[in-house]
Parts: structure tokens; C-alpha cells; sequence
């Protein structure tokens, strides 16, 4: 995913609602930890080769990483501050995640960029 800065998904109906432009913000779920954000490049596409050890996702698009932290960062300690979180308890956060792709609010989403930018060293641009 990283290396070749190609997101895949196995289901057409998800990855189709992300547009260029979008931003993505990566959460790694068995580590529970919040990787990079990047912007979409172009349309989703469909390609059957084989790209990742654990199996096929055909439907694809491309990024291109705007800020990458040296080493993926806890995001259990965000939780709370987060919208898209309202509701839930804490120790079933993870599970709101996984296998899913959720549009954050305004405020989730200058929150999650001003994390992973300051991990990165950069500065965000408003």
C-alpha cells in the first residue's frame, strides 16, 4: 500500500465514494495505530493482479502520502476527542473501524492531520 501508493478494496460500493482530492487517513487496525495521511490522485479502477500477500482487492485508486510519522502513532488516546466516536465506548473503538471506511467531521479530520503532521515534523496549512 505504502511503497506503491495504491489503496485497494474488495468491495466496488465502499472504495467508490472516495473522490480525488480526498484525503485518507490511515488506521492500521491490528495495531490499533494511525499511520499516514495522504490525498487521492485519481479514480477508483479495477485490476485483478495481485498486489498484496493476503489476497486480491480489486477495486484500487492511487495517493500520494503528505505526511508519513517515522513510526505509526497510538490512536486509542484521540479516541475521546473524536466525534466519529460519539456514542461508543471506549474499549469498542477498534471495532467501529475495521473493515470500514468512515468520512470524518471537519473537526475529527484537522485534528487527525494535525496529529500526523506534528508526528511527521511538518507543519499543517490550514
Amino acid at each position: 500500500c505504502r511503497s506503491g501508493c495504491l489503496w485497494g478494496d474488495e468491495k466496488w460500493s465502499r472504495i467508490s465514494q472516495v473522490q480525488p482530492g480526498d484525503l485518507l487517513a490511515f488506521y492500521v487496525s491490528g495495531s490499533m495505530q494511525l499511520g499516514m495521511l495522504a490525498i487521492v490522485t485519481g479514480q477508483v479502477f479495477e485490476e485483478r493482479t495481485s498486489y498484496w500477500p493476503d489476497r486480491v482487492y480489486p477495486f484500487r485508486l492511487r495517493f500520494l502520502p503528505l505526511a508519513e510519522p517515522a513510526v505509526f502513532l497510538p490512536f486509542k488516546p484521540l479516541v475521546p476527542d473524536l466525534e466519529l466516536f460519539n456514542g461508543i465506548e471506549l474499549k469498542n473503538f477498534g471495532q467501529a473501524l475495521q473493515n470500514s471506511q468512515r468520512r470524518l467531521s471537519p473537526k475529527d479530520a484537522v485534528l487527525i492531520r494535525e496529529v500526523i503532521f506534528q508526528a511527521a515534523g511538518r507543519e499543517t496549512v490550514a
